[in-house]
């Protein structure tokens, strides 16, 4: 390298070359004027300012391209947001009207069993009640196990007031009704059920079932 320079103006190789001391480029002195680069009598004059000034553009393009991307992606964004609103409410609508359409299916289907068995919610309702009376009447049940089978069967109604008044001594049991449950066979005892009149009597006789050593 010789250090010669180039002319900023002509781009040619520079021998006896004007330089500029701030940012360092070359001119023939004939093309100075053309070089775009403050000068006076003949030399480059102070550029920094220039050189600030150019600066200063830049800041001022990059700061315009950000605001410009800013704005874009701003309408992109008012875009999407309007695109996914739109979208769900329509996908809401059509829910709707999904659970509309169900509920006149379910009420058409209603009127279907009511005309075929319009009797067929009083039948329910009937069933239910008298089902609610027989758990009731259960409740004033009660059954003993190993409970010793006489002969000819009549001693169970005797059997039974014996271990009720064990139980509860004073009182004289009320039974409304007594059976032996499954079919009689040799050799073993069938379970005796005691229909009490309440179920209070019933629980009872089970809280204090302690005080009948048979039990």
């Amino acid at each position: 390298m010789d250090g010669r320079k180039t002319c900023k103006s002509c781009g040619k190789v520079v021998v006896k070359s004007i330089s500029c001391k701030t940012c360092g480029i070359a001119s023939h002195p004939a093309c100075i004027s053309r070089t775009g680069h403050p000068h006076f009598n003949g030399q480059f004059g102070d550029c920094s300012e220039l050189s600030t000034s150019r600066a200063s553009q830049r800041m001022d393009m990059n700061s315009t391209l950000l605001d410009a991307m800013k704005d874009l992606l701003h309408a992109e964004f008012k875009d999407f947001r309007r695109e996914m609103r739109e979208l769900y409410w329509a996908e809401l609508d059509k829910l709707n009207n999904d659970i509309q359409g169900l509920c006149n299916r379910v009420e058409q289907l209603e009127g279907l069993l009511n005309k075929s068995h319009p009797q067929a919610s009083s039948l329910l309702e009937d069933d239910i009640i008298e089902e609610l009376e027989n758990r009731g009447r259960r409740t004033a049940n009660l059954i003993f196990y190993n409970m010793d089978e006489a002969e000819d069967g009549c001693n169970d109604v005797d059997l039974a007031n014996e271990i009720i008044w064990k139980i509860n001594p004073g009182k004289t049991p009320q039974i409304n009704n007594i059976l032996r449950l499954g079919q009689k066979r040799q050799g073993h005892s069938r379970p005796l059920r005691i229909f009490l009149p309440s179920k209070q009597e019933a629980l009872f006789i089970l809280r204090n079932k302690y005080r009948y050593a048979g039990l």
